[in-house]
């Protein structure tokens, strides 16, 4: 049919964009606010056709028509929005919601299209010459490593914007074939980025999650364990980051500090500004004697950045959302996109970079949750119970 072609192209067009809105802020390395705004504005226009026509279809409900917990998830997104100024919270609801009532693999594969697109033109453009690499040194038990950024603003960037190309293609996988394909491809990408960036992070993590990928959805959906872990993963984490940050923190010579880079320094000296009940939506500023030259002032956690910026209260809040997200996939037998979303979360230990949507698609998922629990069912969000219901709401 004519308007499902043109729903397949705007699919694919609204998240490349979404991808490639970070790709452009990182590789043009300067202020082209105009631009990036237009980047959004067509997210943001593409989405509401996209919602409009489904809804004209009845293939999907009016607001009045999603669930009373949509209410609160919009909420939050609205108030930090406007706390931070900031599309980072708006973006993924408003993509929830337009891919809410499709096929539960279209997003995954457009998504992981999109950022293989991205990542693929990026390298060329560094290997060309175009993109330029401030790279790093790092001083080991064999003298120095030099520490490559592959035309991204930092070394750790590598791993970052890999992650939604392996974990999309996780995802999507099923075929024996395929997944031989699909390991031979991760194990030449990884070997590949951690050679040149050194990023010791993201090459623990990848390799956490390719061992994880080896255990089949039935086998995973058995660990009962590992499951309700998951479910609770974000608050451990941030606990783990807090107590790192005030344990090792002060002391910037401390085996852990500089096992983490320099970083819980950072976050201890961020931390004694104070964590606030609710918070601006940006970091309190650092005073310059904290400041050092090696590691300069980016906090680099996702769960102390939440904190700083946005207070206590988002904090637990975000975490909620997790937890009955997690607690959804486990229902619904979902387990491979609970392995998803706690790779972004473990990664967000050393990275804030997983808080935006271009990259962690989870977060789109996470709010769908919130608009269509049934997307998770066996038989996607598209099924034939799900269309009966939009109909009968839509008065159709």
């Amino acid at each position: 049919m004519p308007h499902q072609k043109e729903s397949s192209v705007i699919d694919f067009l609204i998240l490349f964009f979404t991808v490639f809105y970070k790709y452009f802020m990182v590789d043009t390395q300067s202020s082209l606010t105009l631009l990036y705004f237009a980047v959004l504005a067509l997210i943001a226009l593409m989405c509401l056709v996209k919602i409009y026509g489904r809804i004209s279809r009845n293939e999907m409900p009016g607001l009045a028509g999603f669930p009373a917990a949509f209410v609160p998830a919009a909420f939050f997104v609205l108030a930090s929005t406007v706390l931070s100024k900031d599309a980072n919270f708006a973006l993924p609801l408003l993509i929830a919601m337009a891919f809410a009532f499709d096929d539960i693999k279209a997003l995954a594969k457009n998504f992981g299209l999109a950022s293989g697109i991205c990542l693929l033109g990026h390298l060329i453009l560094f290997w060309l010459g175009v993109l330029q690499s401030p790279n790093l040194i790092r001083y080991t038990e064999d003298g120095i490593a030099t520490r490559n950024s592959l035309g991204f603003t930092h070394p750790n960037n590598g791993f970052v914007f890999f992650m939604p190309v392996f974990l999309c293609a996780y995802l999507l996988i099923e075929e024996k074939r395929r997944k031989l394909l699909f390991y031979a491809f991760s194990a030449a990408a990884i070997a590949y980025i951690y050679l040149m960036t050194r990023t010791r992070t993201g090459f623990m993590i990848v390799l956490a999650v390719a061992a994880l990928t080896l255990i089949s959805e039935e086998k995973l959906s058995r660990m009962k364990v590992l499951l309700v872990g998951a479910r609770f993963l974000y608050f451990i984490l941030g606990g783990m980051s807090l107590f790192i940050a005030l344990q090792f923190g002060p002391d910037v010579n401390s085996a852990v500090t500089k096992l983490f880079t320099g970083r819980p320094f950072i976050w201890y000296h961020y931390i004694e500004l104070g964590i606030p009940l609710l918070g601006s939506g940006e970091p309190p500023a650092m005073p310059k004697e904290f400041i050092l030259p090696q590691y300069g002032m980016s906090v680099d956690n996702y769960y102390i950045y939440i904190l700083i910026s946005f207070g206590w209260v988002f904090f637990v809040l975000q975490g909620v959302f997790y937890y009955l997200a997690a607690r959804q996939f486990e229902k619904s037998g979902k387990v491979k996109f609970i392995v998803a979303m706690a790779a972004f979360l473990a990664y967000g230990i050393s990275e804030e970079l997983t808080i935006i949507p271009s990259i962690n698609f989870s977060l789109i998922y996470m709010f769908i949750f919130y608009i269509n629990p049934e997307y998770f069912s066996r038989d996607g969000g598209s099924s034939s119970l799900s269309l009966r219901k939009v109909r009968t709401q839509n008065g159709g």
